[in-house]
């Protein structure tokens, strides 16, 4: 908008025209223009704040939106101007420039017509738009037209960086240069020479990983076990687990190779393996893929078993060959005894059990409780039960609460008594009122506890309500879903799967 249109804006309503006009600045910068002076966030607010002030605008807030792409609105500042437009809380959105809005030309035609209505209607129109750099006025035809061009240019301008990053990448992984990101488990990003460097340490755990896999017998989680049994810290957090082996061991950076958009180039950084090693991995986990239930390598039941024996947790593992293809199993730690610390009882009178027979005898349990709601209501009530075992929280709770208040008016009271008598010592004080000190802790600490049983409590309540209602349509859902589905599904409604020696199982709800 004009200082013209301004003043016959103010005139219309009968104010002074020296009124000023209520504007809000919006800024965005996204991560890959943070290093570029002309258009960081301070740069477009200095500028954005001199224009106003040229023109007597009263700035009613800044809309900030700092390290967030313009190919989305998405945005949190984005969406908070949207709604304080819709509400008329300012006149006019004044940005350094018009892509700061967008760089895709639909949501700017979207924000100018159905947003902010910068239309030749005043009835309509809730806001104006300016940019500094832009000669615009939104309240005239021609106006308009020229947002919808430079809409235009700024979304031809975003496709092109977004061809040019892509064309740059292609070419970097030609040249087998490091494509950028966070630097692999096993090496360091040195920026002088743009290249990543062997972390020395890491590296001797990144062969010790490709090692035991190559003996053929060893799967991931007996890796990240073997791992964690020696104490080495993993690559996202303090342990290893089977998804980071898996990870280290997929990876063709390790072998001196630069993957893009499945070609491998040969890469400027050294390997910590050699390609021909990290080839015959890719074949060993081919070829466990291929024999794995459902073209998966982890159990349906993986994560959730255990051993209802000895109280360990139960591995999916091959065990031997059967017609040329690998004896899946489900077998207790302790009987297993792969892994050390994982043992609870090395005399566990468990043993190996066929993985396939197990998911079966799961699920013809689970489809014959979803068929019988009274046998499922009674699992959920003896749950809720344990949960909720022991003496009544509320009246608990309001017994401590009452006791708590008068301990505190004691100790008030000896507070009270040392501040007007004066042959009352410090030490009186500190003898009378310590141990009502500590009865005041305790107090807190079951007050404490007996309201996170009652919050347990109503969770387990709300928790069966769900898992009644999931159970009634189980054999509908699960006869329809494939083996990820069917994964979710478990580990939705099952907490824990008991394996006994029989081959029974038990459940254990979430």
């Amino acid at each position: 908008m004009t200082q013209q249109r301004a003043i016959k804006r103010a005139i219309k309503h009968g104010i002074d025209n020296k009124i000023a006009l209520r504007v809000a600045i919006y800024l965005r910068v996204s991560t890959e223009e943070q290093g570029q002076q002309q258009i960081s966030i301070p740069a477009q607010r200095s500028r954005c704040v001199a224009y106003c002030e040229a023109r007597d605008w009263s700035i009613y807030d800044f809309y900030i939106d700092e390290g967030h792409s313009g190919k989305t609105l998405d945005r949190p500042d984005m969406q908070r101007l949207m709604k304080d437009a819709a509400l008329k809380k300012f006149d006019l959105v004044l940005v350094w420039k018009l892509d700061r809005l967008s760089r895709r030309q639909q949501h700017m035609m979207y924000l100018i017509e159905d947003v902010f209505c910068c239309g030749p209607d005043e009835a309509l129109r809730k806001v104006d738009l300016a940019s500094v750099t832009e000669n615009i006025d939104t309240t005239t035809t021609m106006g308009r037209a020229m947002i919808g061009i430079i809409a235009v240019f700024a979304q031809l301008e975003r496709e092109t960086i977004v061809e040019r990053t892509i064309m740059a990448r292609e070419e970097a992984a030609k040249q087998g240069r490091f494509l950028g990101g966070p630097a692999l488990y096993g090496y360091e990003y040195d920026p002088a020479k743009k290249l990543l460097m062997i972390n020395p340490l890491e590296a001797e755990t990144v062969r010790y990983i490709y090692d035991e896999y190559l003996k053929g017998d060893r799967g991931y989680t007996v890796i990240a076990d073997a791992l964690n049994a020696r104490k080495v810290p993993g690559p996202e957090v303090s342990w290893w687990y089977s998804m980071a082996v898996s990870r280290v061991l997929k990876n063709a950076t390790y072998a001196g190779l630069v993957e893009h958009k499945g070609k491998l180039f040969k890469g400027k950084h050294e390997g910590i393996v050699t390609r021909d090693e990290w080839e015959r991995v890719q074949r060993i986990m081919g070829r466990n893929n291929r024999f794995a239930p459902n073209g998966h390598n982890q159990g349906l039941l993986s994560g959730i078993i255990y051993c209802g024996e000895c109280g360990a947790r139960v591995r999916f593992k091959p065990t031997g060959m059967y017609k040329g293809r690998p004896r899946l199993s489900y077998v207790c730690y302790s009987v297993d005894k792969g892994s050390r610390h994982l043992i609870k009882d090395p005399y566990c009178p468990s043993h190996h059990f066929k993985a396939e027979k197990i998911e079966k005898r799961v699920e013809e349990e689970l489809m014959m409780i979803s068929h019988n709601p009274d046998l499922f209501r009674q699992a959920l009530q003896d749950r809720l039960d344990r949960t909720t075992e022991g003496e009544d929280t509320e009246a608990a709770v309001a017994q401590a609460q009452k006791e708590l208040e008068d301990v505190k008016r004691r100790i008030k009271k000896w507070q009270d008594a040392f501040e007007i008598d004066d042959d009352f010592s410090l030490a009186d004080l500190r003898e009378r009122t310590n141990e009502l000190r500590e009865r005041r802790l305790y107090l807190e600490e079951k007050i404490q506890a007996y309201q996170e049983a009652q919050t347990a409590k109503k969770e387990a309540a709300a928790t069966g309500d769900a898992l009644e209602e999931i159970m009634a349509e189980f054999p509908r859902v699960w006869d329809n879903e494939d083996f990820d589905g069917r994964r979710r599904m478990l580990l939705g409604i099952v907490d824990k799967v008991f394996l006994y020696k029989d081959g029974s199982v038990k459940f254990e709800w979430v």
